[in-house]
């Protein structure tokens, strides 16, 4: 006759996403490596539903992949741009073509950079302008002593993730995450 118990363990077990924080730092890791692979492959698409295998191969396979791709690139632009016109002109020629493009350069930037502060220099005279009034000190230090941090709702660590992942490629499944933001954290935690 089955106990409880082992009706318990045969039936089948429900999948629920795990929960996962968006500002926990493996989260801004995973949607950083996603978006390097995604512009490594020039495509926008974020695919399908999100789930760990996904995850943790794009942490761990898909991104190294695509920044090791642009490391070797970048490598031999440096052989191109720097090794092959010293070995044909020679240092003081490859130096002066340095110099002249680094001057170039600065020039450039000062120009740029003062061209930013005379615009945010006319906008803050007009901000100032138009809103005829300043806030008292009073005023800002109650709105910040009003303000609480918000509290930090803690979520499922990263080696709790990979141990997952490894038991769900053992088990050949792959439970879904779902990222939410802190407000939904807290209501579901």
């Amino acid at each position: 006759m089955p106990t409880i118990v082992d009706s318990a363990l045969t039936q089948p077990k429900k999948e629920f996403p795990m929960i996962l924080n968006e500002s926990q730092w493996h989260v801004r890791l995973y949607r950083w490596c996603r978006t390097a692979w995604n512009t490594f492959r020039d495509d926008n698409d974020w695919g399908e539903q999100d789930n760990l295998c996904k995850y943790i191969r794009s942490i761990f396979v898909w991104a190294p992949l695509a920044v090791l791709s642009q490391v070797a690139l970048f490598a031999w632009a440096g052989y191109v741009l720097i090794y092959y016109p010293i070995t044909r002109i020679g240092w003081t020629g490859f130096a002066y073509e340095v110099f002249a493009v680094l001057a170039c350069a600065v020039v450039v930037l000062l120009c740029s950079w003062a061209a930013k502060l005379l615009r945010e220099r006319r906008y803050a005279r007009k901000r100032q302008r138009s809103s005829g009034r300043r806030e008292s000190l009073e005023y800002q230090v109650k709105a910040l002593q009003n303000s609480s941090p918000p509290l930090k709702q803690k979520g499922i660590a990263f080696v709790e993730l990979v141990f997952d992942f490894l038991v769900a490629m053992k088990e050949k499944t792959c439970p879904t995450i779902e990222i939410v933001s802190e407000e939904r954290s807290e209501k579901h935690g």
